[in-house]
């Protein structure tokens, strides 16, 4: 093996050494990247919903119990990513998407 040989190899085990020790090393390249959402699939949600990341899941969107709240709900500093209804619409207790006035909390008010 010549010199220069044994130097590149030399130098390709340390790096990769210290790649490893720090805990840079992941199986999937594309993990190093913080949004590999290039190389994901398209998100699709249901009519009414939109992909979202990093919502809070009490507060994340409008759900149909809190038109009978007296004021806005207490928001959770958690971190919830995935589909939520779209701004104008609320989630029913069947998981749907509905205008305010389809929740059946209201149309229970209503006479």
């Amino acid at each position: 093996m010549s010199r220069n040989m044994t130097i590149v190899l030399l130098v390709l085990l340390v790096c990769a050494s210290l790649v490893h020790v720090n805990g840079q090393f992941y199986p999937q390249p594309y993990a190093l990247l913080k949004d590999h959402s290039v190389f994901s699939p398209p998100r699709t949600c249901p009519p009414g919903e939109e992909y979202r990341k990093c919502r809070s899941s009490s507060c994340g969107e409008h759900k149909c119990y809190h038109l009978t709240m007296p004021g806005p709900p207490a928001c959770t500093a958690d971190c919830s990513t995935g589909c939520f209804c779209k701004d104008h619409l609320y989630r029913s207790e069947g998981g749907q998407c509905v205008p305010w006035f389809s929740c059946p909390t209201i149309r229970d008010h209503w006479p």
